[in-house]
């Protein structure tokens, strides 16, 4: 993220993004795993089929991603004989989740646990 401060305003900025793994296939692609297959944000996606195999679990999950911005702002205006100071804060956050991705013509997973 980045941040900015000067004698009467403050801004922060910040993003939090997550990279999955990334496996394009211009046929078929299987992902075999003699224990466990552990997928957190990942997107597969083949023209053909997709087979994911594992002796144990398998576990796709997301990845929490996120973004922030907080500013804060004086303004002070003077006149003849009068003076209005305006404060200002803005604070705004979002968080999302980015899921695992499964696309191919036919999509199949096995888990040795299930």
């Amino acid at each position: 993220g980045n941040s900015y401060k000067a004698k009467k305003k403050v801004e922060i900025n910040e993003s939090v993004r997550q990279q999955g793994t990334e496996i394009a296939s211009g046929g078929n692609t299987k992902i075999i795993a003699g224990r466990d297959v552990n997928s957190e944000a990942a997107q597969v996606t083949a023209s053909g089929d997709i087979g994911v195999a594992a002796g144990r679990d398998v576990n796709l999950t997301t990845a929490t991603e996120s973004d922030y911005h907080y500013r804060e702002e004086t303004k002070t205006k003077k006149g003849f004989l009068s003076k209005k100071t305006t404060h200002t804060i803005e604070e705004d956050s979002a968080t999302r989740e980015a899921g695992t991705l499964l696309s191919g013509d036919n999509v199949t997973v096995s888990a040795g646990n299930n």
